[in-house]
């Protein structure tokens, strides 16, 4: 492990369970990847997304933040492989609420289904359009509690409006 694959990024943590270390993770939304014989980028609402938590919130914590999935996302289906997919730190005395801030992007999508939001995953809870954008319980391999994930719609990756975000 090199000196900057050991830093655990800003916050002095990283989040093994969710795609690694900051630089790494770091560095694959930077450079993005090949996936398909094209090379796979974060959608710009994504960016704008973050740099709009980041203006909004300049000291939260950012250990599991990330879009581009690493080498644990690439070996199965995930929209972090497509860039389509963000993940924010969530917890441990941060000044963003993940909670609350996804429980507005949830009543915004119940009211306006045709919004940027594909689904959301946050303490072992999904929120999506199968349910008409209610909480129901998540099983998957990771409970999202050091996180929040929000995926986004692929058509609408390309979207740089800002978000509402209460």
């Amino acid at each position: 492990m090199t000196a900057a694959e050991d830093d655990p990024g800003p916050q002095g943590h990283h989040d093994p369970t969710c795609g690694g270390t900051w630089p790494a993770r770091l560095a694959l939304e930077v450079e993005g990847w090949m996936l398909g014989g094209h090379r796979a980028t974060p959608a710009p609402a994504l960016v704008v997304l973050r740099a709009q938590l980041d203006a909004t919130w300049p000291d939260r914590k950012r250990a599991s933040d990330g879009i581009m999935g690493d080498a644990a996302h690439q070996s199965r289906k995930s929209d972090h492989n497509l860039g389509n997919a963000i993940d924010v730190t969530a917890g441990n005395g941060n000044s963003l609420d993940v909670g609350a801030l996804w429980e507005a992007f949830r009543r915004q999508m119940s009211v306006t289904p045709t919004g940027r939001v594909s689904y959301l995953i946050f303490s072992r809870r999904i929120a999506s359009p199968i349910n008409r954008w209610a909480w129901r319980p998540y099983t998957g391999p990771n409970p999202h509690l050091t996180h929040g994930h929000l995926s986004i719609k692929d058509a609408q990756r390309a979207e740089t409006r800002p978000w509402k975000l209460r």
